[in-house]
Protein backbone atom coordinates (compact mmCIF):
# COMPACT_ATOMS: atom_id res chain seq x y z
CA UNK A 1 0.00 0.00 0.00
CA UNK A 2 1.38 3.14 -0.90
CA UNK A 3 1.57 6.04 1.88
CA UNK A 4 3.99 8.80 3.42
CA UNK A 5 4.83 9.00 6.79
CA UNK A 6 5.96 12.28 8.10
CA UNK A 7 7.18 13.05 11.65
CA UNK A 8 7.15 15.23 14.18
CA UNK A 9 9.76 15.97 15.99
CA UNK A 10 8.76 17.03 19.57
CA UNK A 11 11.61 14.51 21.55
CA UNK A 12 9.56 12.52 23.75
CA UNK A 13 6.46 13.90 22.32
CA UNK A 14 7.26 12.83 18.67
CA UNK A 15 4.89 10.97 16.19
CA UNK A 16 4.26 10.01 13.01
CA UNK A 17 1.33 11.38 10.40
CA UNK A 18 0.89 8.65 8.46
CA UNK A 19 -1.03 9.68 4.80
CA UNK A 20 -2.10 7.20 2.13
CA UNK A 21 -5.06 5.64 1.26
CA UNK A 22 -7.03 2.59 2.75
CA UNK A 23 -6.08 3.81 6.19
CA UNK A 24 -9.31 3.29 8.33
CA UNK A 25 -10.02 -0.43 7.25
CA UNK A 26 -6.08 -1.11 8.32
CA UNK A 27 -6.29 1.30 11.78
CA UNK A 28 -5.54 -1.40 14.42
CA UNK A 29 -2.49 -2.24 12.72
CA UNK A 30 -1.32 1.21 12.25
CA UNK A 31 -2.60 1.71 16.02
CA UNK A 32 -0.92 -1.47 17.31
CA UNK A 33 2.64 -0.56 15.74
CA UNK A 34 2.56 2.12 18.46
CA UNK A 35 0.45 1.56 21.12
CA UNK A 36 0.39 -2.12 22.52
CA UNK A 37 -3.62 -3.09 22.61
CA UNK A 38 -5.18 -1.99 25.55
CA UNK A 39 -9.04 -0.61 26.36
CA UNK A 40 -10.10 2.20 24.02
CA UNK A 41 -12.91 4.64 23.25
CA UNK A 42 -13.58 6.00 19.84
CA UNK A 43 -15.12 9.18 19.98
CA UNK A 44 -16.98 10.01 16.92
CA UNK A 45 -20.25 12.11 15.50
CA UNK A 46 -23.10 10.59 13.98
CA UNK A 47 -22.36 11.03 10.49
CA UNK A 48 -19.04 9.95 10.56
CA UNK A 49 -20.40 6.84 12.56
CA UNK A 50 -22.40 5.83 10.17
CA UNK A 51 -19.54 5.60 7.08
CA UNK A 52 -16.64 4.86 9.21
CA UNK A 53 -16.79 3.41 12.38
CA UNK A 54 -17.75 0.05 11.65
CA UNK A 55 -14.54 -0.64 9.95
CA UNK A 56 -12.34 1.42 12.38
CA UNK A 57 -13.57 -0.14 15.36
CA UNK A 58 -13.25 -3.90 14.12
CA UNK A 59 -9.73 -3.46 12.84
CA UNK A 60 -8.78 -2.22 16.85
CA UNK A 61 -10.61 -5.09 17.71
CA UNK A 62 -9.23 -7.47 15.60
CA UNK A 63 -5.70 -6.32 16.49
CA UNK A 64 -6.16 -6.76 20.66
CA UNK A 65 -7.90 -3.57 21.44
CA UNK A 66 -10.78 -3.55 24.04
CA UNK A 67 -12.93 -1.00 22.36
CA UNK A 68 -16.00 1.12 23.43
CA UNK A 69 -17.74 4.19 21.67
CA UNK A 70 -19.31 7.41 21.96
CA UNK A 71 -21.37 9.38 19.57
CA UNK A 72 -21.75 13.60 19.89
CA UNK A 73 -23.87 15.08 17.46
CA UNK A 74 -22.43 16.60 14.18
CA UNK A 75 -21.38 20.62 14.16
CA UNK A 76 -19.41 23.22 16.35
CA UNK A 77 -21.88 23.27 18.52
CA UNK A 78 -20.90 19.79 20.68
CA UNK A 79 -17.57 21.80 21.21
CA UNK A 80 -18.86 22.08 24.71
CA UNK A 81 -18.87 21.06 28.48
CA UNK A 82 -22.14 19.43 28.10
CA UNK A 83 -20.31 16.80 25.40
CA UNK A 84 -17.15 17.05 27.32
CA UNK A 85 -18.68 15.71 30.59
CA UNK A 86 -20.62 13.14 28.38
CA UNK A 87 -17.39 11.76 26.68
CA UNK A 88 -15.74 11.84 30.92
CA UNK A 89 -18.37 9.69 31.83
CA UNK A 90 -18.00 7.01 28.90
CA UNK A 91 -14.19 6.88 29.95
CA UNK A 92 -15.76 6.38 33.53
CA UNK A 93 -18.10 3.84 32.33
CA UNK A 94 -15.22 1.88 29.82
CA UNK A 95 -12.94 2.21 32.91
CA UNK A 96 -10.14 4.08 30.99
CA UNK A 97 -7.41 3.94 33.07
CA UNK A 98 -4.06 6.49 32.29
CA UNK A 99 -2.65 3.96 29.66
CA UNK A 100 -5.41 3.33 28.10
CA UNK A 101 -6.58 5.24 24.69
CA UNK A 102 -8.75 7.87 23.33
CA UNK A 103 -9.48 7.97 19.21
CA UNK A 104 -10.47 10.80 17.61
CA UNK A 105 -12.45 10.07 14.38
CA UNK A 106 -13.42 12.69 12.67
CA UNK A 107 -13.52 16.24 11.73
CA UNK A 108 -11.81 18.95 13.52
CA UNK A 109 -14.77 19.31 15.98
CA UNK A 110 -14.20 15.78 17.51
CA UNK A 111 -10.29 15.90 16.95
CA UNK A 112 -10.85 19.35 18.92
CA UNK A 113 -13.01 17.81 21.40
CA UNK A 114 -11.45 14.41 21.82
CA UNK A 115 -8.23 15.70 22.26
CA UNK A 116 -9.08 17.75 25.04
CA UNK A 117 -10.94 14.98 27.08
CA UNK A 118 -7.83 13.03 26.31
CA UNK A 119 -5.49 15.98 27.74
CA UNK A 120 -8.07 16.43 30.98
CA UNK A 121 -9.17 12.81 32.25
CA UNK A 122 -7.22 11.36 34.90
CA UNK A 123 -4.65 14.28 33.91
CA UNK A 124 -3.86 12.85 30.65
CA UNK A 125 -4.46 9.76 28.32
CA UNK A 126 -2.74 8.79 25.11
CA UNK A 127 -4.94 9.39 21.76
CA UNK A 128 -4.84 8.79 18.78
CA UNK A 129 -6.06 11.61 15.54
CA UNK A 130 -8.22 10.09 12.47
CA UNK A 131 -9.34 12.93 10.62
CA UNK A 132 -12.05 12.57 8.35
CA UNK A 133 -12.28 16.21 6.56
CA UNK A 134 -9.28 17.50 3.99
CA UNK A 135 -9.34 20.90 6.77
CA UNK A 136 -9.11 18.80 9.82
CA UNK A 137 -5.79 16.81 8.20
CA UNK A 138 -3.73 19.63 7.26
CA UNK A 139 -4.33 21.85 10.01
CA UNK A 140 -5.90 20.91 12.89
CA UNK A 141 -5.15 17.18 13.80
CA UNK A 142 -1.60 17.81 13.99
CA UNK A 143 -0.01 20.37 16.70
CA UNK A 144 -2.02 18.84 19.91
CA UNK A 145 -4.43 22.02 19.89
CA UNK A 146 -7.11 20.63 21.80
CA UNK A 147 -9.99 22.30 23.53
CA UNK A 148 -14.04 23.42 23.77
CA UNK A 149 -15.71 26.63 23.23
CA UNK A 150 -17.35 28.91 25.70
CA UNK A 151 -20.44 31.27 24.96
CA UNK A 152 -18.33 34.19 24.38
CA UNK A 153 -15.72 32.47 22.19
CA UNK A 154 -13.96 29.50 20.41
CA UNK A 155 -11.41 27.72 22.12
CA UNK A 156 -11.36 29.77 25.46
CA UNK A 157 -10.34 26.23 27.64
CA UNK A 158 -8.23 23.86 26.08
CA UNK A 159 -4.91 22.11 26.56
CA UNK A 160 -1.61 21.64 24.40
CA UNK A 161 -1.79 17.35 24.06
CA UNK A 162 0.50 15.89 21.39
CA UNK A 163 -1.53 12.36 19.78
CA UNK A 164 0.88 9.32 19.78
CA UNK A 165 -0.02 9.08 15.90
CA UNK A 166 -2.19 10.94 12.94
CA UNK A 167 -3.76 8.96 10.50
CA UNK A 168 -5.05 10.56 7.54
CA UNK A 169 -7.02 8.21 5.01
CA UNK A 170 -7.20 10.29 1.52
CA UNK A 171 -9.79 7.81 0.66
CA UNK A 172 -12.48 9.32 3.17
CA UNK A 173 -12.42 13.05 1.08
CA UNK A 174 -14.50 11.48 -1.86
CA UNK A 175 -16.92 11.78 0.72
CA UNK A 176 -16.83 15.45 1.18
CA UNK A 177 -19.23 18.12 -0.26
CA UNK A 178 -17.84 20.86 -1.99
CA UNK A 179 -17.96 23.28 0.87
CA UNK A 180 -16.03 21.29 2.96
CA UNK A 181 -13.03 20.68 0.00
CA UNK A 182 -12.99 24.30 -0.02
CA UNK A 183 -12.54 25.03 3.10
CA UNK A 184 -9.41 22.16 3.18
CA UNK A 185 -8.27 23.12 0.54
CA UNK A 186 -7.81 27.21 1.55
CA UNK A 187 -5.68 25.68 4.48
CA UNK A 188 -3.83 24.48 2.01
CA UNK A 189 -3.19 27.57 -0.41
CA UNK A 190 -2.21 29.38 3.08
CA UNK A 191 0.29 27.39 4.14
CA UNK A 192 1.34 27.92 0.59
CA UNK A 193 1.45 31.03 0.81
CA UNK A 194 3.38 31.50 4.16
CA UNK A 195 5.36 28.69 3.67
CA UNK A 196 6.24 26.95 0.24
CA UNK A 197 6.11 29.08 -3.34
CA UNK A 198 6.19 25.92 -5.34
CA UNK A 199 3.47 24.28 -3.35
CA UNK A 200 1.46 27.62 -4.29
CA UNK A 201 2.31 26.80 -8.05
CA UNK A 202 1.63 23.23 -8.14
CA UNK A 203 -1.70 24.13 -6.66
CA UNK A 204 -2.14 26.84 -9.18
CA UNK A 205 -1.69 23.76 -12.37
CA UNK A 206 -3.39 21.08 -10.63
CA UNK A 207 -6.35 22.61 -8.76
CA UNK A 208 -8.86 21.16 -11.34
CA UNK A 209 -7.71 17.54 -10.28
CA UNK A 210 -7.83 18.47 -6.86
CA UNK A 211 -10.90 19.61 -7.16
CA UNK A 212 -12.12 16.49 -8.62
CA UNK A 213 -10.10 14.50 -5.34
CA UNK A 214 -7.99 13.08 -7.34
CA UNK A 215 -6.33 10.19 -4.69
CA UNK A 216 -3.06 10.20 -5.70
CA UNK A 217 -2.43 13.79 -5.92
CA UNK A 218 -4.26 14.53 -2.83
CA UNK A 219 -2.17 12.19 -0.92
CA UNK A 220 0.90 14.41 -2.09
CA UNK A 221 -0.26 17.61 -1.34
CA UNK A 222 -2.05 16.78 2.30
CA UNK A 223 1.36 15.40 2.86
CA UNK A 224 3.35 17.97 1.80
CA UNK A 225 1.07 20.41 3.73
CA UNK A 226 1.21 18.00 7.23
CA UNK A 227 5.46 18.50 6.50
CA UNK A 228 4.71 22.11 6.83
CA UNK A 229 2.58 22.35 9.81
CA UNK A 230 4.96 19.43 11.38
CA UNK A 231 8.13 21.67 11.26
CA UNK A 232 6.59 24.88 12.28
CA UNK A 233 5.15 23.06 15.28
CA UNK A 234 8.39 21.47 15.74
CA UNK A 235 10.09 24.91 15.73
CA UNK A 236 7.48 26.33 18.37
CA UNK A 237 5.12 23.59 20.10
CA UNK A 238 3.35 26.07 22.12
CA UNK A 239 2.89 28.67 19.84
CA UNK A 240 5.45 31.22 21.59
CA UNK A 241 6.65 32.73 18.57
CA UNK A 242 6.73 30.91 14.62
CA UNK A 243 3.50 28.82 15.01
CA UNK A 244 1.27 32.35 14.94
CA UNK A 245 1.73 32.61 11.20
CA UNK A 246 -0.21 29.29 11.26
CA UNK A 247 -3.31 31.56 12.70
CA UNK A 248 -3.09 33.71 9.68
CA UNK A 249 -6.66 34.44 8.77
CA UNK A 250 -8.01 32.74 11.79
CA UNK A 251 -8.63 35.90 13.65
CA UNK A 252 -10.64 37.16 11.93
CA UNK A 253 -13.00 34.36 10.58
CA UNK A 254 -14.11 33.18 14.78
CA UNK A 255 -14.65 37.14 15.21
CA UNK A 256 -16.98 36.79 11.65
CA UNK A 257 -18.60 33.18 13.07
CA UNK A 258 -19.17 34.61 17.13
CA UNK A 259 -20.69 37.96 15.20
CA UNK A 260 -22.47 36.05 13.08
CA UNK A 261 -24.00 33.78 15.93
CA UNK A 262 -24.93 37.13 17.87
CA UNK A 263 -26.57 38.14 14.60
CA UNK A 264 -28.60 35.13 14.26
CA UNK A 265 -29.65 34.28 17.43
CA UNK A 266 -30.89 38.39 17.82
CA UNK A 267 -33.01 38.02 14.67
CA UNK A 268 -34.18 34.84 15.69
CA UNK A 269 -35.93 36.39 18.59
CA UNK A 270 -37.32 38.73 16.02
CA UNK A 271 -34.60 41.75 16.87
CA UNK A 272 -33.38 44.70 15.03
CA UNK A 273 -29.82 44.81 14.21
CA UNK A 274 -28.08 48.85 14.41
CA UNK A 275 -24.97 49.86 12.50
CA UNK A 276 -23.42 52.86 12.58
CA UNK A 277 -20.57 54.08 10.20
CA UNK A 278 -19.35 57.72 10.34
CA UNK A 279 -17.75 59.47 7.46
CA UNK A 280 -16.59 56.58 5.26
CA UNK A 281 -17.89 54.19 7.28
CA UNK A 282 -21.42 55.09 5.98
CA UNK A 283 -20.70 52.58 2.87
CA UNK A 284 -20.18 49.44 5.20
CA UNK A 285 -23.58 50.78 6.82
CA UNK A 286 -25.47 51.02 3.07
CA UNK A 287 -24.00 47.55 2.20
CA UNK A 288 -25.42 45.76 5.23
CA UNK A 289 -28.89 47.85 4.97
CA UNK A 290 -32.00 47.43 2.85
CA UNK A 291 -29.22 45.41 -0.03
CA UNK A 292 -30.06 42.42 -2.22
CA UNK A 293 -29.30 39.25 -0.38
CA UNK A 294 -29.20 41.01 2.85
CA UNK A 295 -31.49 40.79 5.73
CA UNK A 296 -34.31 43.04 6.23
CA UNK A 297 -33.97 43.72 9.82
CA UNK A 298 -30.84 45.96 10.05
CA UNK A 299 -31.38 49.63 10.61
CA UNK A 300 -28.34 52.66 10.16
CA UNK A 301 -28.06 54.93 13.17
CA UNK A 302 -27.47 57.62 10.58
CA UNK A 303 -25.08 60.35 11.04
CA UNK A 304 -26.39 63.12 9.02
CA UNK A 305 -23.12 65.08 9.12
CA UNK A 306 -21.09 62.60 7.38
CA UNK A 307 -18.58 62.35 10.04
CA UNK A 308 -17.90 65.82 9.93
CA UNK A 309 -18.24 66.03 14.22
CA UNK A 310 -17.71 62.42 14.98
CA UNK A 311 -14.61 64.07 17.13
CA UNK A 312 -17.18 65.69 19.26
CA UNK A 313 -18.02 64.38 22.76
CA UNK A 314 -22.07 64.03 23.11
CA UNK A 315 -22.89 64.10 20.12
CA UNK A 316 -23.77 60.36 20.12
CA UNK A 317 -26.19 60.94 22.67
CA UNK A 318 -28.17 63.43 20.60
CA UNK A 319 -28.18 60.66 17.68
CA UNK A 320 -29.25 57.21 20.28
CA UNK A 321 -32.31 58.70 21.02
CA UNK A 322 -34.49 58.04 18.23
CA UNK A 323 -33.10 54.20 17.96
CA UNK A 324 -34.34 51.55 20.53
CA UNK A 325 -31.19 50.25 21.13
CA UNK A 326 -31.95 48.65 24.33
CA UNK A 327 -30.77 44.77 24.60
CA UNK A 328 -30.41 44.98 20.88
CA UNK A 329 -26.86 44.04 18.42
CA UNK A 330 -25.27 46.98 17.38
CA UNK A 331 -22.29 47.07 15.05
CA UNK A 332 -20.07 49.81 15.00
CA UNK A 333 -17.58 50.36 12.30
CA UNK A 334 -14.83 53.15 12.22
CA UNK A 335 -11.57 52.33 10.47
CA UNK A 336 -9.13 54.11 12.77
CA UNK A 337 -11.47 53.49 16.22
CA UNK A 338 -10.39 56.65 18.07
CA UNK A 339 -13.15 59.10 17.57
CA UNK A 340 -15.95 60.48 19.78
CA UNK A 341 -19.02 59.18 18.16
CA UNK A 342 -18.31 55.25 17.41
CA UNK A 343 -16.98 55.13 21.20
CA UNK A 344 -19.84 56.97 22.95
CA UNK A 345 -22.07 54.97 20.38
CA UNK A 346 -20.01 51.44 21.65
CA UNK A 347 -20.44 52.87 25.46
CA UNK A 348 -23.98 53.88 25.23
CA UNK A 349 -24.89 50.48 23.59
CA UNK A 350 -23.46 48.59 26.22
CA UNK A 351 -24.82 50.66 28.83
CA UNK A 352 -28.68 49.66 27.62
CA UNK A 353 -27.81 46.09 27.63
CA UNK A 354 -26.64 45.67 23.73
CA UNK A 355 -23.98 43.75 22.47
CA UNK A 356 -21.63 46.08 20.71
CA UNK A 357 -19.57 44.52 17.51
CA UNK A 358 -16.67 46.56 16.29
CA UNK A 359 -15.29 46.22 12.64
CA UNK A 360 -12.10 48.15 13.06
CA UNK A 361 -8.26 48.46 12.24
CA UNK A 362 -6.49 47.11 15.22
CA UNK A 363 -3.10 48.22 13.56
CA UNK A 364 -4.40 51.82 12.94
CA UNK A 365 -6.25 51.95 16.89
CA UNK A 366 -2.93 50.64 18.60
CA UNK A 367 -0.83 53.16 17.02
CA UNK A 368 -3.05 56.04 18.17
CA UNK A 369 -4.76 58.26 21.33
CA UNK A 370 -8.07 58.04 21.77
CA UNK A 371 -10.01 61.13 21.00
CA UNK A 372 -12.77 60.45 23.97
CA UNK A 373 -12.76 61.84 27.05
CA UNK A 374 -12.63 58.04 28.47
CA UNK A 375 -9.59 57.32 27.05
CA UNK A 376 -10.76 54.17 25.04
CA UNK A 377 -10.77 52.91 22.03
CA UNK A 378 -13.55 50.81 19.89
CA UNK A 379 -11.61 47.92 20.39
CA UNK A 380 -11.46 48.39 23.92
CA UNK A 381 -15.25 48.36 24.89
CA UNK A 382 -17.00 46.18 21.86
CA UNK A 383 -17.80 42.52 22.88
CA UNK A 384 -16.53 41.08 19.46
CA UNK A 385 -13.77 42.67 17.43
CA UNK A 386 -13.42 42.08 14.07
CA UNK A 387 -9.89 43.49 12.32
CA UNK A 388 -10.03 44.67 9.29
CA UNK A 389 -6.08 44.28 8.97
CA UNK A 390 -5.64 47.93 7.33
CA UNK A 391 -2.57 50.10 7.45
CA UNK A 392 -2.57 52.90 9.90
CA UNK A 393 -4.10 55.78 7.78
CA UNK A 394 -5.68 53.38 5.44
CA UNK A 395 -4.42 54.00 2.39
CA UNK A 396 -1.38 51.49 1.39
CA UNK A 397 0.27 52.57 -2.03
CA UNK A 398 3.19 54.45 -2.39
CA UNK A 399 3.60 57.01 -5.89
CA UNK A 400 7.09 58.74 -6.59
CA UNK A 401 6.32 62.65 -5.70
CA UNK A 402 3.14 62.18 -3.67
CA UNK A 403 3.76 62.72 0.21
CA UNK A 404 1.60 60.25 1.98
CA UNK A 405 0.00 57.19 0.55
CA UNK A 406 -3.03 57.08 -2.04
CA UNK A 407 -5.52 53.91 -2.36
CA UNK A 408 -8.12 53.59 0.42
CA UNK A 409 -8.41 49.96 1.57
CA UNK A 410 -11.06 49.93 4.60
CA UNK A 411 -14.32 50.53 2.52
CA UNK A 412 -13.46 47.43 0.48
CA UNK A 413 -12.44 45.19 3.71
CA UNK A 414 -15.26 46.09 5.79
CA UNK A 415 -17.85 45.76 2.88
CA UNK A 416 -16.21 41.96 2.87
CA UNK A 417 -16.86 41.30 6.62
CA UNK A 418 -20.01 42.69 6.94
CA UNK A 419 -21.43 40.56 3.66
CA UNK A 420 -19.07 37.36 5.34
CA UNK A 421 -21.19 38.20 8.69
CA UNK A 422 -24.66 38.10 6.80
CA UNK A 423 -24.07 35.02 5.02
CA UNK A 424 -23.07 33.20 7.77
CA UNK A 425 -26.00 34.66 9.93
CA UNK A 426 -28.33 33.54 7.30
CA UNK A 427 -27.12 30.11 7.32
CA UNK A 428 -27.28 29.78 11.54
CA UNK A 429 -30.98 30.99 10.65
CA UNK A 430 -31.44 28.14 8.43
CA UNK A 431 -29.65 25.57 10.66
CA UNK A 432 -31.55 26.97 13.73
CA UNK A 433 -34.89 26.42 11.88
CA UNK A 434 -35.90 29.60 10.90
CA UNK A 435 -36.66 31.66 7.63
CA UNK A 436 -33.94 34.05 7.01
CA UNK A 437 -35.61 37.69 5.89
CA UNK A 438 -33.43 37.86 3.33
CA UNK A 439 -34.45 40.55 0.69
CA UNK A 440 -34.17 39.87 -3.05
CA UNK A 441 -33.47 42.56 -5.65
CA UNK A 442 -36.02 44.90 -7.08
CA UNK A 443 -34.46 44.84 -10.73
CA UNK A 444 -36.08 41.10 -10.52
CA UNK A 445 -39.22 39.78 -11.78
CA UNK A 446 -41.30 38.79 -8.98
CA UNK A 447 -39.56 40.95 -6.14
CA UNK A 448 -41.22 43.37 -4.96
CA UNK A 449 -44.18 41.59 -3.21
CA UNK A 450 -41.34 39.05 -1.61
CA UNK A 451 -39.83 42.18 -0.35
CA UNK A 452 -42.81 43.89 1.09
CA UNK A 453 -44.34 41.18 2.65
CA UNK A 454 -40.40 40.94 4.56
CA UNK A 455 -40.54 44.50 5.41
CA UNK A 456 -44.23 44.50 6.99
CA UNK A 457 -43.16 42.13 9.00
CA UNK A 458 -40.95 45.24 10.95
CA UNK A 459 -42.57 47.68 10.11
CA UNK A 460 -42.38 50.80 12.25
CA UNK A 461 -39.31 49.73 13.85
CA UNK A 462 -37.02 50.61 10.79
CA UNK A 463 -36.14 54.15 10.48
CA UNK A 464 -33.40 53.65 7.61
CA UNK A 465 -32.08 57.01 6.63
CA UNK A 466 -33.57 59.87 8.21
Amino acid sequence: MCMETVEVALDKRSYRIVVGRRLLAEAGRHVAAVLAPRPALIVTDSVVAQRYLPAVRDSLVAAGFAVSTITVPPGEASKCHEQLLRIYQACYDARLERSSLLVALGGGVIGDLAGFAAASYLRGLPFVQMPTTLLSQVDSSIGGKTGVNLPGGKNLVGAFHQPSLVLADVDVLASLDDRQMATGLAEIVKHAVIRDAGLFARLERDADALWRRDPALLESVVACNCRIKAEVVAADEHEGGLRAILNYGHTVGHAIEQAADIAAKHIAEDGIIYILGSGHSLITALEASGRAGGLVPIDIIFDKTFGKIERLPGYAEYLLKDYAIDGAVVIVVSNSGRNALPIEVAIESKKRGAKVIAITSLAHSQSVASRHPSGKRLFEIADVVMDNCCDPGDAVVDVDGVRGKVGATSSVACTFIINSVMVQAVENLVKMGVEPPVLISANLDGSDEHNEKLRSRYKGRLRGLM
